[in-house]
């Protein structure tokens, strides 16, 4: 546990999960924790043999996208008014989306954006977890690509410690996404119904690997990481070409950080495979970069990972 101060109710969460037959080791507890629905948020939970959809959350790959641009505070005028509204039409926020499909966008990842949308639709129409998801809508996942949503979504400007004008935005799977986890809860509750092992909380269901229905969230699953990232590429590409219109001059310096902060995924730690469950908690191996996200205004944070083991 990375902090001293927390509240109760994610302290039970967190023995809750200690007690699982399929915990491995140890949970880890980032210094954010904070009690969420079964598992707290900032928690890392391994598990060997299983995994707890309802962990993972309905907004599966969520996450984080930042972009450091040219500009430096100096160049930005007093207002942003009529920039924010410009944003704001070309991001369509809340239920919103874009009436015809993704629009044509400009920037580093034009053509693959291009590209990967019908690849992305191609996909989607494999997975066996479709015929669960009742009214999904091949056209409606098409027009939310590029869409932020709402609830603690956000799309910012922000300045660094050296005045230079970074683009951040907050988002994940959007609707589909939402189906695809809360399919997934319902499956992991039905399998629950049929152990002999009582649960303290039904939100920390789970599937067993090995079982059809685990193999099709699973493949659900990193679909819905991979359209959550294609998500977060589309807005960016979306901000940086409305912004080009208000400064010509601008251009993206350096890597553009994008990463998950609500996903699982099948990695190796302590010489053992197991899958490594973290909500609202980034990947931080060794020299990767991460973002930890303000909300509505609050300081975030660029990171580099140091590979700390005991946080997996």
């Amino acid at each position: 546990m990375w902090l001293e101060d927390i509240e109760q109710g994610a302290v039970d969460q967190i023995m809750n999960l200690c007690n699982l037959p399929f915990a491995f080791r140890h949970v880890a507890v980032m210094p954010d924790s904070h009690q969420g629905y079964g598992m707290p948020i900032g928690g890392v939970l391994a598990t060997q043999g299983a995994v707890i959809p309802n962990a993972v959350g309905v907004d599966i790959g969520c996450g984080m996208c930042a972009a450091l641009t040219n500009l430096m505070a100096s160049d930005l005028p007093e207002s942003l008014f009529s920039l924010r509204n410009a944003i704001e039409r070309d991001v369509p926020v809340g239920f919103n989306e874009h009436k015809k499909g993704i629009p044509s966008v400009s920037g580093p990842y034009a053509d693959v954006l291009r590209k990967n949308l019908k690849k992305t639709l191609d996909q989607f129409e494999d997975l066996a977890l479709v015929d669960k998801l009742g009214r999904a809508d091949l056209n409606k996942i098409g027009r939310q690509v590029g869409t932020l949503g709402g609830g603690n979504h956000f799309i910012e400007l922000c300045l660094d410690t050296q005045d230079r004008v970074w683009i951040m935005l907050h988002s994940g799977s959007r609707n589909i996404g939402n189906q695809i986890g809360t399919v997934a809860v319902e499956m992991a509750k039905e399998q629950a119904l049929k152990r002999d092992f009582k649960l303290v909380d039904k939100d920390l269901a789970w599937l067993d690997e090995g079982t059809a229905e685990f193999d099709s969230y699973i493949k659900a699953m990193h679909w819905a990481q991979d359209y959550a990232r294609f998500n977060r590429d589309t807005m960016m590409n979306l901000v940086i070409a409305t912004m080009l219109r208000k400064f010509p001059q601008l251009k993206i310096v350096g890597e553009v950080v994008n990463c998950h902060h609500n996903f699982t995924s099948l990695e190796e730690h302590f010489g053992e495979k197991m899958w490594v469950t973290r909500k609202g908690a980034v990947s931080a191996v060794d020299g990767q970069m991460g973002i930890i996200p303000g909300s509505m205004g609050a300081k975030s944070f660029i990171v580099k990972g140091k590979g700390n083991h005991d946080a997996y």
